[in-house]
């Protein structure tokens, strides 16, 4: 099983964004860090909003790179110690 998905944007076959999608039809709690060296403001679209989801702009240091993913573990094991509501069990 997979802890994080990283992702560039701009990928042969199919996008960063696409490939987020179909993951998270399947498993929507990963997390995921998409990357790219362009402009992402207009990017991200469909993913922009969704919980544990980020985005780095390239070029970016190796430590800059370990400390986000980090991050995104912790909120992720954060979000998953909270009590779950009537919405999120079905």
């Amino acid at each position: 099983a997979w802890d994080i998905c990283v992702f560039d944007l701009t990928m042969p076959e199919m996008g960063g964004v696409q490939a987020l999608l179909e993951i998270r039809a399947r498993r929507d709690d990963l997390p995921a860090l998409l990357c790219s060296g362009y402009d992402h403001s207009d990017t991200l679209g469909a993913v922009e909003d969704l919980a544990g989801v980020d985005f780095m702009q390239k070029p970016f240091r190796a430590g800059a790179l370990v400390q986000r993913i980090t991050e995104l573990l912790e909120e992720r094991t954060s979000a998953q110690a909270l009590p779950r509501t009537a919405d999120q069990t079905r």
